[in-house]
């Protein structure tokens, strides 16, 4: 049954009619059905999502048949992340049926102490649960999932990523920086991939920090919830620009036209 409603009027001079239905009510119109639905549609990653984004691949020239072998990620893997939102796969407008991965990323610049005893967070080397491996060399970060805001993704790669607890650190979030990198993915070779990177000052608060290997500055690994082994090390920034890190977004546009024309799964 109806619990009562309200109107909101619209500019166009109509209004919205909203009401509070209990459960019975919106099971009877089909409503929770979404639920059921998008359930289904995640499981289907591993199906016709999947064959979707192999023939999508394969009509743009794409070889996928080296996925999942030496750094690469499976196809399956690249399905499920079009299907979760975790990426986007576009057309860019100035190149006729070029296909684009796009790819929302937090990074993490994440600090302890200043001066001469400062030093920096970079990730190494990265670990499949399969036994292969691949050398990373970057600052630590996840792509951002569709529910997130940048705060949220920042404190799940403190607790997944690094295995540390939040209030072992201090976000900065006054002061993000934000760029664009085109290039070839690693995790998915031939494919081009515009990742939208985000990055965020971290500075860690004093006391005892688990495996954080301070105050020695030694080299320690986490372990995700995917099954890969995470291996980091503390740097100065002279040390981490000369393995080619990028720290900063300087000389850098925050967001580019380059992406046109979405693609999405049908």
């Amino acid at each position: 049954m109806g619990l009562g409603g309200f109107l909101i009027p619209e500019r166009n001079g109509a209004s919205l009619v909203y009401e509070w239905w209990d459960p019975e009510m919106a099971k009877s119109h089909g409503l929770l059905d979404i639920e059921e639905k998008g359930q289904d549609d995640r499981s289907d990653a591993g199906g016709s999502g999947l064959l979707w984004v192999k023939q999508m691949l394969e009509e743009h020239g794409i070889d996928h048949s080296v996925f999942g072998t030496g750094e690469a990620r499976t196809l399956g893997e690249l399905a499920e992340e079009v299907q979760s939102g975790a990426c986007r796969m576009m057309l860019d407008a100035a190149d006729y049926k070029k296909l684009v991965r796009v790819v929302d990323t937090v990074l993490l610049r994440l600090r302890s102490g200043d001066g001469e005893n400062g030093r920096l967070l970079v990730e190494v080397e990265e670990r499949f649960p399969d036994g292969r491996c691949r050398s990373t060399k970057w600052l630590p970060g996840a792509t951002k999932d569709p529910h997130e805001n940048s705060r949220q993704a920042a404190e799940r790669i403190v607790r997944e990523h690094l295995g540390m607890k939040v209030d072992d650190i201090d976000l900065v979030m006054g002061g993000a920086e934000r760029f664009e990198e085109d290039a070839d993915s690693p995790s998915y070779p031939g494919v081009r991939t515009v990742y939208r990177k985000e990055v965020i000052d971290a500075v860690l608060r004093p006391g005892p920090l688990g495996g954080s290997a301070l105050p020695d500055f030694a080299t320690w690994t986490s372990k995700t919830p995917r099954g890969s082994t995470k291996t980091f090390q503390w740097h100065t920034e002279a040390s981490a620009e000369a393995l080619g890190i990028r720290l900063t977004a300087a000389g850098e546009q925050a967001v580019s036209t380059l992406v046109r024309g979405p693609v999405g799964l049908r």
